[in-house]
């Protein structure tokens, strides 16, 4: 649900040209910052008590490099969309490539999970 949140939030986000309707969209960017929360916790508790120093090293490592390389891919993707010589002129290409890494996500999520439930026991 959260994941569906923050695509929406992208995908209007890429479209908006006036600065209140941003801050209108602000709840719904807000609502979509469970995602993170509730993915931990379904992780943490998929993991053996063994393996949860090593499940928050992994989480903290993907975090970093995605840190690293969120800057790089999105200001890249707003120079090119934005430049004289684009195919279309579209500055909130990078929401959209947003939208579309969230989608993925989305694929992944339910592809290991069966049909989209996870299910295990709780503590």
């Amino acid at each position: 649900m959260g994941l569906v949140l923050n695509m929406t939030a992208f995908g209007v986000t890429a479209l908006i040209t006036n600065g209140w309707l941003m801050l209108a969209l602000t709840p719904l960017s807000a609502l979509g910052a469970i995602t993170g929360p509730a993915l931990l916790s379904i992780m943490s508790r998929a993991a053996d008590d063994n393996q949860q120093g090593e499940l928050q090293g992994l989480l903290a490592s993907v975090g970093s490099i995605g840190m690293i390389l969120s800057p790089i891919l999105m200001t890249q993707t707003f120079s090119y969309f934005s430049s004289a010589n684009a195919p279309i002129y579209m500055p909130g290409a990078p929401f959209l490539l947003s939208m579309g890494l969230s989608a993925i996500c989305i694929g992944i999520y339910l592809s290991t999970t069966k049909a989209g439930r996870v299910n295990h026991p709780l503590p």
